[in-house]
């Protein structure tokens, strides 16, 4: 018989179930193909393995882009059509194509989801699932790329940047500045939002950090290889090259580091299950005791994977 009343059993059953509920942590990551999958236990088993396609390619199946906010997660892509998916769990998903070319990414704030893409376009949802029309910005010069690429939200702003250096500040997701750089060379950008400040990573070791956007420093960069992922620990920047790492813990002064076991081509740190894990082409995983020396394992699958986010919202990664 039960000795104890069923409120008091129900009290001890949510005490011992809540710590591990608190520890949990839930991670998605998109791909090729129309890939997704999600892991609880910090990327060292992923589970709800799902694609579109089995072996995917620069296409309409191809999500680019994802993140989380207001409770969902939403990730985009494309090639002549943008794919738009939802979900509040990352098992079950509302789908949807819009007209107008590929969307490049998607980022949270201030209420609402702003994506960016090809032919320097935008669009908002409050929900993920209804969004304005697809607007775009000016164009630079006659026959300049304009494509955006990604998208971070910090600070109260979203800042886009892409092909060729562009880059350009939103608050609403609706009214965007003029591009504030063009550099010819240029040819890939990444951004991060954490510690307070935006960091693009690129090309040729390309550096620049801004907390408002708009004013822009360029930190001595350690290395000229290309730079192509970049995550926060809650206490430093760990960017990788083609062969090495380079860290900062204040996004300002960088410093290489020799990696070792090899580099994964985006790497992630999730900050509830407090681990490092990545993935390199097309699909082989890696994990890390501390972002700096890495492990590579089986292969996970024939479609690459191009962006991870967790819940709660963390700063998200994606590749070159």
């Amino acid at each position: 018989m039960n000795q104890f009343p069923l409120l008091s059993t129900t009290l001890l059953i949510l005490l011992f179930l809540e710590p591990a509920l608190a520890r949990d942590s839930l991670t998605l990551a998109v791909g090729y193909g129309g890939r997704r999958m999600i892991t609880t236990d910090g990327g060292q088993n992923w589970t709800h393995d799902t694609r579109w396609v089995e072996k995917g390619g620069d296409d309409n199946e191809l999500l680019r882009g994802a993140c989380y906010g207001a409770g969902t997660f939403v990730a985009v892509g494309g090639s002549k059509i943008a794919p738009i998916i939802v979900s509040k769990n990352g098992i079950d998903w509302q789908e949807q194509q819009l007209a107008g070319g590929w969307l490049g990414d998607v980022a949270y704030g201030n209420g609402w989801f702003v994506a960016v893409g090809g032919g320097g376009s935008y669009l908002r949802s409050k929900d993920g699932l209804k969004w304005s029309a697809r607007q775009r910005n000016k164009e630079v010069k006659p026959g300049y790329p304009r494509h955006y690429r990604e998208i971070a939200f910090g600070n109260g702003l979203f800042v886009a940047v892409g092909d060729k250096g562009r880059r350009t500040i939103s608050a609403n997701g609706v009214t965007w500045s003029e591009d504030q750089t063009i550099k010819e060379k240029l040819n890939r950008q990444n951004i991060l939002f954490a510690k307070g400040r935006f960091v693009i990573i690129g090309s040729g070791g390309y550096l620049t950090t801004s907390q408002d956007g708009l004013s822009w420093s360029t930190p001595q960069s350690p290395t000229t290889e290309d730079l192509r992922s970049i995550l926060w620990d809650g206490k430093k920047f760990i960017v990788t090259a083609k062969s090495d790492l380079i860290i900062s813990n204040d996004g300002l002064n960088w410093r290489k580091v020799a990696a070792q076991g090899g580099v994964p081509s985006t790497i992630y740190y999730d900050p509830v299950a407090k681990t490092y894990f990545g993935f390199s082409w097309r699909s082989r995983k890696w994990t890390s005791p501390d972002g700096l020396n890495w492990k590579r394992h089986d292969d996970s699958g024939k479609n690459a994977i191009t962006a991870i986010v967790s819940t709660p919202s963390t700063p998200k990664t994606k590749p070159e």
